[in-house]
This record gives structure tokens, sequence and C-alpha cells, in this order.
């Protein structure tokens, strides 16, 4: 009996069964990513890199404010205001407090930022390296470029008390919005 069992089985196997053909399955493209970016397509990456290439050739040693703020504006896509601070960022570590092609192309892909939204780049630019909120002290740069350059605001100019209260005042409104 038991060998009959087993010649049974053994014939199953060799009896060829009926094989059907399925479509492939649909490819599903990946909708999430460990590390929160999508990655970037090389020619995306290869526009970019050819406008910054278009306004930092011009200037082999690097850009100071007026010409970094260009970069900001046209490459960037985030408002020229923001050029301060991150100038500052930039350049703290040149002895010439110019920006060069190099750090800048590096710092703005190494935070995958080619293809991110504007949110994401403006968060990049505010933050500090290493941390993931903000503080006062983060917004302080912010705030002083504005005062400084903001033509509706050239009636504080002579008052640096009020500038600061100013500026307090803002962040301070900036974190309660925020926060509700």
């Amino acid at each position: 009996m038991y060998l009959q069992n087993v010649t049974a089985c053994l014939l199953l196997l060799l009896v060829p069964f009926p094989i059907r053909l399925q479509p492939p399955l649909a490819a599903i493209p990946q909708f999430y990513f460990p590390d929160g970016s999508v990655p970037v397509a090389d020619d995306v990456k290869q526009q970019f890199l050819a406008r910054v290439d278009g306004l930092f050739d011009p200037h082999p040693q690097g850009l100071n404010l007026e010409q970094f703020s260009t970069v900001v504006q046209q490459v960037c896509q985030l408002p020229t205001i923001l050029a301060h601070p991150w100038f500052e960022r930039l350049a703290a570590g040149s002895t010439n407090r110019l920006v060069s092609k190099a750090a800048f192309a590096e710092w703005w892909t190494s935070r995958q930022l080619v293809a991110a939204p504007a949110t994401k780049r403006l968060w990049e630019v505010l933050r500090p390296d290493g941390k993931q909120f903000l503080t006062y002290a983060d917004l302080r740069p912010l705030l002083q470029a504005v005062l400084q350059y903001h033509p509706g605001l050239e009636f504080l100019a002579d008052t640096p008390e009020f500038q600061a209260r100013y500026a307090e005042t803002v962040i301070y409104r900036i974190f309660y919005t925020i926060n509700r």
C-alpha cells in the first residue's frame, strides 16, 4: 500500500501540468522613499547645473552678496531676502567673503533640493545644519536682512532699539501662528 502511494506521487510529478501564461504584473512606481526625497532624473540635475554654471562662470572666484541674490532668485526660485542670511552661512569659511560655485552646488545637491518643493527649499535654507527645528536665533538673521533692505521699513533705520523690538515681535508672531 505504501509503495503504491509513493508510486502514484512519483507519477504525478512526471505528468506535465498545463502551463498557464500570465501577463506580467504591472510595474508600480516606487511611492515611498525612506529618506523622504524623490530621486531626481539626470536631465533635471544637468539643467540645474547648467543654470548654476551660467551664473557662476563669469565669476570664477565666487559671487558677492548682490550676485548671489540673483542665484537665489533665478536658480533656487526663492525670495531674494533669503540671500542675506544664506550668503553669510555659505561664505563663513571664505577669506574673501565670496560664495564659490563648488560650495553652493555641493550644499544644494547634498540636501537634494534640485527638484524639491518651495517649502522644503525654504526649510533647508533657514534651518541650521543638524537640527530639525527652528529657534528664535535662527530667524534673527533673516529679520535683520528684512529690516536693513525692505524699503517700507526705512523709517526704522535710525532707531536700533525699535528695530530689535520689531524683529522680536515678528519672530514671536511667526512662532505663535505656526504653533496654533
